[in-house]
């Protein structure tokens, strides 16, 4: 598992803070990942693990959003 970072988008446009989310498929900056009904981009990627350590069993998994 990668663990990235996203910032959620609003109106197509990413608004907000980053999140953390952990994710199976190989991802890069820019890339549209699904968090549950909402779409958010990647603004990092290969986060250290010891930024989510004490989290780490509570990260989403997200998917990566095929583009059309």
């Amino acid at each position: 598992m990668v663990i990235i970072k996203a910032k959620y988008l609003k109106n197509d446009f990413p608004v907000g803070k980053e999140y953390t989310f952990g994710i199976k498929e190989l991802v890069k900056l820019g890339d549209i990942v699904k968090v549950g009904d909402a779409k958010a981009v990647v603004t990092d990627v290969n986060v250290p693990d010891e930024e989510v350590e004490a989290f780490r069993d509570k990260l989403k998994i997200v998917e990566k959003v095929e583009e059309e």
